[in-house]
């Protein structure tokens, strides 16, 4: 009994174990079924997650990069996606450009869980900046915990340089490789992740801005499409993607051939990319295709289509913007440099016509009528050849656009279609065949002067705020350049009215030298002669100041003279070799009887490191001494008259000469100093009555000064004398000009003495004092001379027998000097030496005789010294 007992419980638990190894047994079968399923599900969207143009991403809490598929590594620069999740340890500060963004987006997942579109500046592995927009979730557990997240990066880049260039580009996302994978960490959960997984990548790709669908390559049968595309072409899953997403389209797309998207090896390449322009919906699309692993092995094609209607439109509009700004610089360069504005303006017409791609292109002028309207008066107008021209439109000619004029006034351009405007204006634009119309202000002076209108006969345009800029800087241009035609205009017309004043001025100073140059010949010629004849002491005073009377006369009109001449620019400096202490001696002997009258001692000093021999202008210099030395002589009344010379040595040959003339005189007091070097200015008005003077010495000399490079200043104290200095900069002269120097005045101190050989000579003269003056003076140093009255007797007495000179006056009766001379040079090529005599002692007088053919010039009164020193130059000349 007992064993029998024993027995049925036996049994009873091998039946219990039995049952339980089946149902352990079907366990086993189920979870092997179940894993095959999830890892043919893995491998699904395994393939999937390594082929996606999207880039796919999971990270840790702790922010380390989980994982990542083969598109994210290659857009920040890694080879694959091991080596990028090897190297990224810290997301924060090696994939973001700012760690503050990375917690920015972290804050808002703990606040949302979901986040989207969230664009942050990122730095690749080489460093190089790029812009991605991140869509990023947090997956949860059963309860709730946060296990990691994932999500997908968008590269952004482009899109945000354009919004930075551009302001006008719209975002262009583009779909890139999505990452969806999980880390399996227990078999368990595996398939709750990958069915979550799946949800994710679903609602991923529903959520792109863009066409998403995956089609077999062998059928075309349309696997999958996301929302975006559910809406532009409905439920299209297994249909024909040819049929139904490119409609219009007789056969499958040239892009869906295996031999576009699989390469030599069979294996998928890096696809294609093409753009499409719907004609249904006007719509560009740039198509991203490539040749992906389905899950159940088969090659399929993913196409990722983004609209990128308004980045072509953006395109076009930087083209035309492009054109445009080439036309507007080649017309501001034509306007800026093109001498003919009428010329000018045509030709940016023209330009601007092609680059803006309009019908017509005018300028119009305001005016203002008698009634008060402003009209519009066509100035300049270029129209196409189908368009007629509105140049001799009476009607359109003359138009009153008073609204208009306020808006141009106020600078603002009128733009718009025609059939929008005020009735009136309408009108008138109508006769003119135009649809829209951009109008913009000429601006002169912050003056409306007129307007630059663009007509579009054949459409209806909207002008761009680009467009008006670019074309109200042209406006501008065109304004420049009549503003500068008006300037020239009116600064020629000043100009000419200067040269009138400058003519009028030059004659009468030359009608006023030669007025009283020709009796002051006579005057000083014969006291000069007379007082070489014996004179008692009361004979010989009155002659002396005679004499004396005309010098002074004569000094008043030469300074008068050289101060017009230097007044008006119209002065040259010699750059001759001369000796200083030369020219300083000079300058003391012409003031030594005047000073010698006053018992007044002259002396002088010069530094012996002053170069002796310089270039310049000898007479010039002298000049300025002479001034200041009969100032000095003037205002002194005892004591002495000194000049001393110094130098300061600067690179090479150049020198500063320093003069001083130092007197005892009265002085000046420190209050009237700054007159002195004032024109027509003296101390005061009772100096001019005590000493005389016309106020120009001292002016005339600073202005030398300047001319020679230097500067002129004065030092005085009442009472006890001044002492008035100037510089001059100059070259010492170099040993070859020092000796040529040397030698001509060795030349000069031999003729004083006679000619070896006396010379022909012929005298041209009408006034018979002058004849008389001349005659005597050439008797006194020895020559003789034949005398005509007129040009055309000069011609004939050379008919009769040559001269060697001719002493030529300017103005004669019958024919005058400047006339004769010319002759001359044409019948006689070789014929005599002639010197001018006129009593016209202008800088363009010297000119005009040597223009004529003359070879030198006397200023009357003649002295015989100058024509000593002419005649000897003429005789040495005549030897070699």
């Amino acid at each position: 009994m007992q064993s029998s007992n024993s027995t049925s419980r036996r049994d009873k638990r091998t039946d219990e174990l039995e049952a339980k190894n089946v149902i352990l047994t079907e366990e086993i079968t189920e979870s092997k079924r179940t894993e095959e399923i999830l890892k043919k599900s893995e491998e699904k969207y395994r393939t999937i997650f390594e082929n996606a143009t999207e880039r796919i991403f999971q990270t840790s809490i702790q922010g380390r990069l989980l994982q990542a598929n083969p598109a994210l590594a290659q857009m920040f620069g890694f080879a694959s996606p091991e080596e990028m999740i090897a190297n990224i340890t810290d997301l924060g500060t090696q994939l973001y450009a700012r760690s503050e963004d990375r917690e920015r987006l972290r804050r808002l997942i703990d606040k949302h869980d979901l986040v989207e579109n969230f664009e942050a500046e990122g730095r690749t592995k080489d460093g190089r900046s790029i812009w991605v927009s991140i869509n990023i979730h947090a997956v949860q557990d059963q309860n709730g915990a946060i296990l990691y997240f994932e999500g997908t990066n968008i590269d952004i880049t482009t899109r945000k340089q354009m919004e930075h260039e551009l302001r006008q580009f719209k975002d262009e996302l583009e779909a890139k490789n999505l990452l969806l994978t999980e880390e399996i960490a227990e078999h368990k959960r595996t398939e709750e992740a990958l069915v979550a997984a799946n949800r994710k990548f679903t609602e991923v790709l529903n959520k792109l801005d863009a066409l998403v669908y995956v089609a077999d390559m062998e059928s075309y049968e349309v696997l999958f499409i996301n929302q975006h595309g559910r809406k532009l072409f409905g439920d299209i899953e297994r249909q024909l993607c040819w049929r139904t997403i490119q409609k219009g389209q007789s056969n499958p797309c040239e892009f869906c051939t295996n031999d576009k998207l699989i390469g030599p090896d069979g294996n998928p390449n890096d696809g294609v990319v093409w753009e499409f322009h719907n004609t249904v919906n006007e719509r560009w699309y740039e198509c991203r295709d490539r040749a992906i692993l389905w899950s159940d092995g088969r090659i399929v094609r993913m196409e990722i289509a983004t609209d990128i209607t308004e980045h072509k439109q953006a395109e076009e509009a930087l083209r035309n913007k492009d054109i445009l700004l080439g036309g507007v610089a080649v017309a501001t360069n034509i306007l800026l440099t093109e001498a003919d504005l009428n010329s000018a303006i045509s030709e940016t017409l023209e330009l601007l016509a092609a680059s803006t791609r309009v019908d017509r292109v005018y300028i119009s002028e305001i005016h203002v009528s008698d009634t008060g309207e402003h009209l519009m008066c066509r100035r300049f107008e270029w129209q196409r050849d189908s368009i007629q021209s509105q140049t001799d439109n009476s009607d359109l000619n003359h138009v009153a656009m008073n609204r208009w004029h306020e808006m141009l006034s106020a600078g603002h351009p009128i733009k718009g279609l025609v059939r929008e405007f005020p009735a009136p204006e309408r009108e008138i634009l109508g006769l003119r065949n135009i649809k829209s119309i951009l109008a913009i202000p000429i601006m002169i002076e912050n003056q409306a002067w007129g307007l630059i209108e663009f007509d579009d006969c054949h459409s209806d345009r909207i002008w761009t705020g680009i467009e008006v800029s670019i074309l109200q800087a042209t406006a501008t241009s065109i304004g420049g350049a009549i503003a500068r035609e008006q300037a020239e205009n009116a600064l020629i017309e000043a100009k000419e009215k200067a040269e009138s004043a400058d003519r009028a001025k030059s004659e009468f100073l030359a009608n006023m030298s030669h007025e009283i140059r020709t009796p002051m010949n006579a005057v000083i010629g014969l006291t000069g002669l007379l007082l070489q004849t014996d004179l008692d002491r009361e004979q010989r005073d009155y002659l002396e100041t005679i004499r004396n009377s005309g010098e002074a006369l004569l000094s008043v009109i030469n300074n008068i003279l050289d101060f017009s001449k230097i007044d008006g620019g119209k002065i040259e400096l010699e750059s001759l070799p001369y000796d200083i202490k030369d020219c300083v001696e000079k300058a003391l002997n012409l003031v030594a009887a005047e000073a010698s009258k006053k018992d007044l001692n002259l002396d002088y000093t010069i530094d012996p490191y002053a170069p002796e021999i310089i270039m310049g202008d000898a007479q010039r210099l002298r000049q300025i001494l002479i001034n200041l030395l009969g100032n000095a002589i003037k205002f002194t009344n005892k004591g002495e008259v000194a000049v001393h010379v110094s130098s300061r040595k600067f690179e090479g040959n150049d020198y500063e000469i320093h003069f001083a003339v130092e007197d005892t005189g009265i002085g000046i007091p420190e209050d009237k100093m700054d007159q002195l070097f004032q024109s027509f200015s003296q101390v005061d008005a009772s100096t001019t009555r005590k000493y005389g003077g016309t106020g120009l010495g001292l002016a005339i000399s600073r202005r030398l000064a300047e001319l020679m490079g230097g500067k002129i200043w004065v030092e005085s104290e009442v009472g006890k004398g001044s002492i008035f200095h100037f510089t001059i900069i100059a070259k010492a002269a170099t040993k070859k000009q020092a000796v040529s120097k040397i030698e001509d005045q060795q030349s000069l101190i031999i003729s004083m003495y006679g000619l070896l050989h006396p010379l022909r000579i012929l005298l041209a003269e009408d006034n018979e004092v002058n004849q008389m003056v001349v005659l005597k003076i050439l008797d006194k140093i020895g020559y003789q001379a034949d005398v005509a009255v007129n040009g055309l007797e000069v011609l004939q007495a050379l008919k009769r027998q040559p001269y060697d000179l001719i002493l030529m006056d300017v103005q004669m009766p019958e024919m005058d000097g400047l006339e004769t001379s010319k002759k001359i040079r044409a019948l006689w090529p070789n014929g005599p030496k002639i010197i001018a005599m006129t009593a016209y002692a202008l800088k363009e007088d010297r000119e005009k005789c040597l223009d004529a053919g003359m070879d030198d010039y006397i200023s009357k009164p003649v002295r015989l010294e100058e024509l000593q020193s002419k005649l000897n130059h003429i005789e040495n000349s005549s030897r070699t």
